[in-house]
Parts: structure tokens; C-alpha cells; sequence
């Protein structure tokens, strides 16, 4: 039998601090086995999170619009052929140094509350912005860059939280939600805001600062990265004042409408009392099971099951996200579409777009019906099919013509964001679910994400290096095939292990 949050400290505790359970749909006469009950987000906490998921796409995504010339221009690397390598390396720091450090952001949000690991790597990653931002050689910007994704471990925090406030999909579709919006907004504001003293209006009328030799003529990529900055003191702010601490929800924690953070003298004896109440509730065997140590959580079948999967469509997707604009540049001699740059950007901000209207308002009342395994089974075979069917657009504009094109991509990037979209939240559900009680589950959530960060550094190698093989032989027919057909034989692996 598995404790729930609400089962320890009652509905009246949640209440308190702005959580309600949601009326049952109408039209469900009854609820799926997987999908657990859901209560609505307060609008603090639904703010908070959203403002610090934006912040994590922000952190990842801005860069890569301006960080191929900030290697040549501010880092000094003058060999083109070098120039390729070291953007490479600098934008996969974030997503290693992250890998290395998600099991101890979850381990320490089990000890030590959900709130202290998300403020302290909010407020970190802001200042190593600024210190990326500044660079002048490769070495500071690696280390900058590094030590960002090292202070950060807050997706995996997030979840965490949400499954403490057993949100379902709604809660979680949140995450997508800023995610979605962050992947439309951080690549757009990091392509504007770079070399702003090449505008002539700024280095004109505000000579002080985009003038020559002014602040944003020596360090042309600085402003993007206050942005992202700004993104990170917003998230702390919000997160100091709005959300409450979910790790340990007793009464006489609570102040002003918010759970006030465990001091650190305390947690010992609370966890204690907290892991004691659980287990008086159930019988001897629940009471075993809930006070094993963290390492057993690990032997979970579904837990290993779960995480593993996540790193599994996290390789995937990256390989796609990698290969797509590739594809989508490369000449229609070499198997591609010939796109310009503004127009793969454009591409990609409606696929973004599709994001936001599908998870907030389809997803949820799919899971309702068809329960979390069926639909992440679902999305993991129909991404397969939809990897395996990009190459044939090539062919539909060379020889159906541009509207023909222009329909089956348009289709297909709809159907990939669609699949993404309910594979990803499944899975988080479906981890934060195995991980059972909130003794273990930042733990559980920070090894999914070691997987799905470790995926994220691998994968652009992997589908840029595929895709280079695939043009280096052109002579082999269906070479551009490659890198698309890993991926769906990938995704089609975590499919099969979703029982």
C-alpha cells in the first residue's frame, strides 16, 4: 500500500497552505490506476515554479544562438575549424556539470528540504551567468558555464515538489508549459541582445554604455546574459516568498500562508516524527518498507525502470533536437531542405507554440482516460514512427512540390512536440509515483535527472557526429536516414520497457 502526502498530514494541512483536491471530470466515471488523485496548484506556487522552470530553459537555451561567434569574436579562437569544437564543449558544460550533481541535489532536498537546494542554485547559476558573460578566453568561459549547471539542480527539485503536492498532470504540465515557452523566448532574446553596439540607435544615443570601448563594445555578449541573470533573482525572489517547504508539511511550520524552511538543527528529529506518523497508519510490512534505508529505494524495479527511461527519450529527443537543424540546412543535393537560419528559428518557435496549447489543455484529460503508462507507451512508438518519416519531406519538396513540403514538416514537427510532450511528463509522473513516499522521492527524481542530463551532453555529439558520417557518404542510399533511425530505435527501447 503506498502513503501518500495528503494521508500524513490530511486534508486540512493542505488546505492551508492553498492546496484543494480537484473535482472528479464529469465524464470519468472512473479514475485510471496510475494516475493518482489531483489537487489544483495555488496560484503562489504555480508561480514560482513556472518562473524557475523558465529560468532553467533559459539558462540551457540562451547561449547556443551566439555562442559559435562569441568563440571567434570574444574567446579569440581564429581557426574555423576549431571554432565548431569548442562551442560544442562549452555548450554541453551545463548539462555535465548538472549530471554530476542532480544525486546530491536529491539527496539533500530529502534531508534538508525542498526549499534551500532551489534557492541556493537559483542565486548561483544567476552570478556564473554574469561570469559567462564577462569572459574573454575559452577557459573562463568553460568554467563559468560549468560551474552554472554545478549550482543548479533545481528541475529535479521541481518535480520533487509537485509529487509532495500530488499535482498530477496539470502540476506537471506546468513544467512543460515554461519550458515551452523558455525554448520560444531564450534563443530569440539571446540572438537579439548579442553585439548590441553593432545597432547604431544604442551606440549613437547611449554612447556610455554601446559606444567604443564602452561596457557592451568589450563584452558584446554581456547582455543576453543579465537577462538570464534577471531570469535567476525573479525565480529567487518569487521562490523565497511563494513557495512553501513540501518536504515536511506539519502545522507549526507554517507562517503567513507559507511553509517556513526546517532549520537545519531540527531535521533529524522531525523526519523522524514525520517517517513515525506514516508508519503508524499502516501495518508492519508498510512500516518496513517506509522507514528502509534510501539505498533500497533502488532496487525498486519500477524506480530503476522509470529513471532509466527518462535518460533513454532525454538521448532521443536531444539527438532529434541536434539533428533537425542540421537536416533542415543541409543543401536538398545532400539529402536536406535547404532552409536559411530564419526560417529552421521559425519552424521551431511554432513547434514551441504547439507545446503550450497541447499540455495545458489536451494532455491532462488524456491521462484522465487512458492512465500514464498506456499514453507514454503511446508517445514513445508514435515518436519512433515520426523520427523515422522526417527524411521523406526532402523528397516531398523535390517532388510534390513546396506545399507538399511545407505540410509534411508542418505535420511532423506538430507530431514530434506532441510526442515529446507526453512522454516526458509521463515519465516524471510515473518516477515521482516509484519513488513512493517523499522520504526518498528528491533522490529518485535527482537520478533521473543525472540520466537525462548525461543524455543532454551526449546527445548533440552524437546526432551532430551522425549526421557528418551520413554527408561523408552520400553515396550509400538512405545515408541521411541515420541519425533518425537511432533515435526511434531508442525511444521504441523505453516504449517496450514501460510495463
Amino acid at each position: 500500500m503506498e502513503t501518500r502526502i495528503d494521508d500524513v498530514v490530511g486534508d486540512t494541512a493542505l488546505q492551508s497552505i492553498g492546496i484543494e483536491e480537484l473535482e472528479p471530470q464529469k465524464h470519468v466515471q472512473e479514475q485510471h490506476e496510475d494516475v493518482p488523485p489531483e489537487r489544483a496548484l495555488p496560484w503562489r506556487v504555480a508561480t514560482s515554479i513556472t518562473v524557475l522552470q523558465l529560468g532553467e530553459a533559459w539558462n540551457i537555451l540562451l547561449p547556443f544562438p551566439f555562442l559559435v561567434f562569441m568563440v571567434s569574436d570574444s574567446l579569440h579562437i581564429n581557426d574555423p575549424k576549431m571554432v565548431g569544437l569548442y562551442a560544442g564543449i562549452i555548450g554541453s558544460l551545463w548539462s555535465l556539470a548538472q549530471c554530476l550533481t542532480a544525486v546530491f541535489y536529491g539527496w539533500a532536498s530529502d534531508k534538508y528540504g525542498r526549499r534551500s537546494p532551489l534557492l541556493v542554485g537559483t542565486l548561483g547559476s544567476a552570478f556564473a551567468a554574469i561570469g559567462f558573460g564577462t569572459s574573454t578566453s575559452v577557459r573562463q568561459a568553460c568554467v563559468s558555464r560549468f560551474l552554472g549547471g554545478l549550482l543548479s539542480g533545481n528541475i529535479a527539485i521541481l518535480k520533487t515538489v509537485l509529487g509532495d503536492l500530488n499535482c498530477g498532470a496539470r502540476g506537471f504540465s506546468l513544467m512543460s508549459l515554461a519550458w515551452g515557452l523558455g525554448s520560444i523566448l531564450a534563443p530569440s532574446i539571446g540572438g537579439i541582445l548579442s553585439r548590441p553596439s553593432d545597432y547604431l540607435i544604442l551606440s549613437q544615443n547611449i554612447p556610455g554604455l554601446f559606444g567604443e570601448n564602452a561596457l557592451f563594445s568589450k563584452f558584446p555578449y554581456l547582455l543576453p546574459c543579465l537577462s538570464q541573470f534577471a531570469i535567476g533573482l525573479v525565480g529567487f525572489t518569487t521562490a523565497f516568498f511563494c513557495l512553501p517547504e513540501t518536504r515536511w508539511l506539519d502545522s507549526e511550520d507554517r507562517a503567513d500562508g507559507f511553509v517556513r524552511v526546517a532549520r537545519e538543527e531540527d531535521v533529524d528529529e522531525r523526519q523522524s516524527a514525520w517517517l513515525s506518523d506514516v508508519s503508524s497508519e499502516d501495518d508492519d510490512d508498510q512500516e518496513a518498507s517506509n522507514l528502509e534505508p534510501t539505498s533500497s529505494v533502488f532496487e525498486k524495479d519500477a524506480v530503476m525502470r522509470t529513471t532509466s527511461n527518462y535518460g533513454l527519450i532525454a538521448l532521443a529527443w536531444v539527438i532529434q533536437d541536434e539533428t533537425y537543424p542540421l537536416f533542415a540546412a543541409s543543401p536538398a543535393a545532400a539529402g536536406g531542405l535547404g532552409f536559411t537560419a530564419p526560417i529552421i528559428g521559425a519552424t521551431l518557435a511554432f513547434s514551441g507554440t504547439v507545446l503550450i496549447v497541447y499540455q495545458m489543455l489536451i494532455y491532462p484529460l488524456l491521462t484522465e482516460r487512458y492512465g500514464l503508462k498506456r499514453l507514454f507507451r503511446w508517445g514513445a512508438f508514435s515518436g519512433a514512427v515520426t523520427f523515422a518519416l522526417f527524411p521523406f519531406c526532402a523528397h516531398a519538396f523535390s517532388l510534390l512540390g513546396p506545399v507538399c513540403g511545407w505540410v509534411s514538416i508542418g505535420s511532423l514537427l506538430f507530431a514530434r512536440t506532441l510526442t515529446a510532450c507526453t512522454c516526458f511528463t509521463s515519465i516524471m509522473i510515473l518516477q515521482n509515483q516509484a519513488a513512493g513516499s517523499g522520504a526518498e522521492r528528491g533522490t529518485v527524481n535527482g537520478v533521473g535527472q543525472m540520466f537525462a542530463t548525461a543524455a543532454r551532453s551526449l546527445g548533440p555529439f552524437l546526432g551532430g557526429a551522425m549526421w557528418s558520417f551520413a554527408l561523408h557518404h552520400e553515396h550509400i542510399p538512405g545515408h541521411q536516414w541515420l541519425p533518425f533511425l537511432t533515435s526511434a530505435v531508442v525511444v521504441i527501447v523505453a516504449g517496450m520497457r514501460c510495463h
